[in-house]
C-alpha cells in the first residue's frame, strides 16, 4: 500500500521516515525502562526468600536480648518467615554494627539498635560505622525509661533534696552506671551538668553489680532501667525519685518525671528499633515498618512491654531516622562536654 507523506503533514518522505524512527525509539525506551523497573522490583516482591537475620550487638541472656527476641518472634510471622536473632557482642556494640553495615542489603539482614548505636558515634574515635550514612532507618519499636534511684541509706527523697545535698557535699556523692558511655552513665552526666553539682561516676561492667552496691549503700544514686529499678524499689532497699522520661511510669504513679522535678532537658530512655544496611530496597523497608506497626498492636506484646515499664514506640521510617539523627547530635554534646572516653 502506497502512503502519501503529504496527507500526514510531512514536507517530504525523509521527514516522514525520520519521525517514524524517532517514534519507534521512544516506544522502545519506554518498554525497556518498564522491563528494567519490573526486574528491579522483582526481588522486593519475592522477599523474604529465607529466614531474616536480626543482628543484636550484645550477648544472649540479658534484658535487651530478651526484648529483641520478643520482637523477632512477633515480626517473623507478620513477614511470612522466621526472624533469627544473631548475637554479635564486642566493642560496646560496634562489632555487631560493623557486621550489619557490611551485610548484603537484600532485606535478609536487619540490625537491632538502642542508644549505644547513637552514642558510639561520638564516644569512639573510629567506631567503624556511621549510624546515619551506613544504615537506613526501618522502624522504632519500644521505649523503656531510666529511673533515678537512691540508696535507702541516702537521706534525699527528691531530686531537689538530692541536688541540695550534693551542693553541700561536693565530690562526696557517687553515682553508678552499667559502664562508661552507656545511656545510664550519660544520664548522670546530664544531671551533673544541668544541676551544676559535683558527683562522682563509678562505672561497672553491667548494671547488676552497680545495683548490688546501690542496695548495699556503697553507691548513693544511679539512673537505672525501669525493670531493675522497679525490682529494687519493691524490696524497700532503694527509692525512686524521678523518671527520666516525658511521662510518668504507671507502676510508680507518684514519682515525678525529671521535667516535673525541674530538669526538662534530662531524658534518658532505653529505646529500641530496627535499621538496615544501606541500599536495602525501599519496598522491604516499608514492609518491615508495616509489620512492626502491626506487632505493636498485639495485646500480648503490649502486656510484656508493660511488665518491664516499657511502652510502644511507633513511627514511619523517616520519623525514626530523624529521631536517630537527633540522638546522635544530643549525645555528642554530652560526650564532648563531659570529656568521656571509652574503656
Amino acid at each position: 500500500m502506497h502512503l502519501c507523506y503529504a496527507e500526514y503533514g510531512f514536507q517530504n518522505i525523509d521527514a516522514m521516515e525520520e519521525t517514524v524512527v524517532r517514534t519507534a525509539r521512544a516506544i522502545a525506551l519506554v518498554v525497556f525502562t518498564a522491563l528494567g523497573l519490573a526486574a528491579a522490583d522483582a526481588p522486593a516482591q519475592a522477599w523474604p526468600e529465607r529466614p531474616i537475620r536480626m543482628i543484636y550487638p550484645y550477648t544472649a541472656g540479658g534484658a535487651g536480648d530478651a526484648l529483641a527476641r520478643l520482637f523477632a518472634d512477633r515480626l517473623g510471622p507478620e513477614l511470612g518467615t522466621q526472624m533469627i536473632v544473631d548475637n554479635r557482642p564486642g566493642a560496646g556494640g560496634n562489632t555487631g554494627a560493623v557486621a550489619a553495615a557490611a551485610a548484603t542489603p537484600d532485606g535478609h539482614t536487619l540490625f537491632s539498635v538502642s542508644p549505644a548505636f547513637a552514642i558510639n558515634a561520638s564516644l569512639y574515635a573510629n567506631p567503624g560505622y556511621d549510624p546515619v550514612r551506613d544504615f537506613i532507618p526501618v522502624a522504632p519499636l519500644s521505649v523503656v525509661p531510666n529511673v533515678l534511684v537512691v540508696s535507702a541509706s541516702f537521706p534525699p527523697r527528691s531530686v531537689q533534696e538530692l541536688v541540695a545535698y550534693a551542693r553541700a557535699n561536693p565530690g562526696k556523692v557517687n553515682f553508678g552506671s552499667s559502664g562508661i558511655g552507656t545511656s545510664i552513665h550519660l544520664a548522670g552526666e546530664m544531671l551533673k551538668r544541668e544541676a551544676k553539682i559535683d558527683i562522682v561516676h563509678v562505672p561497672y561492667r553491667g548494671s547488676a553489680q552497680a545495683g548490688t552496691d546501690l542496695l548495699g549503700g556503697q553507691l548513693q544514686m544511679m539512673f537505672d532501667s525501669a525493670p531493675t529499678a522497679l525490682s529494687n524499689v519493691r524490696t524497700g532497699r532503694a527509692f525512686a525519685i524521678a523518671i527520666a522520661s516525658k511521662v510518668r511510669l504507671p507502676e510508680l504513679p507518684d514519682v515525678p518525671t525529671m521535667a516535673e522535678a525541674g530538669f526538662p532537658t534530662i531524658e534518658s530512655e532505653a529505646w529500641t528499633g530496627i535499621v538496615a544496611p544501606l541500599r536495602t530496597p525501599p519496598a522491604v523497608i516499608a514492609k518491615v515498618n508495616e509489620a512492626a506497626a502491626k506487632a505493636l498492636r498485639d495485646p500480648l506484646l503490649l502486656e510484656r512491654l508493660k511488665q518491664i515499664g516499657g511502652r510502644p514506640f511507633t513511627g514511619t521510617a523517616e520519623e525514626f531516622g530523624a529521631f536517630i539523627r537527633n540522638e546522635v547530635a544530643r549525645f555528642a554534646v554530652i560526650v564532648k562536654e563531659a570529656d568521656i572516653k571509652p574503656e
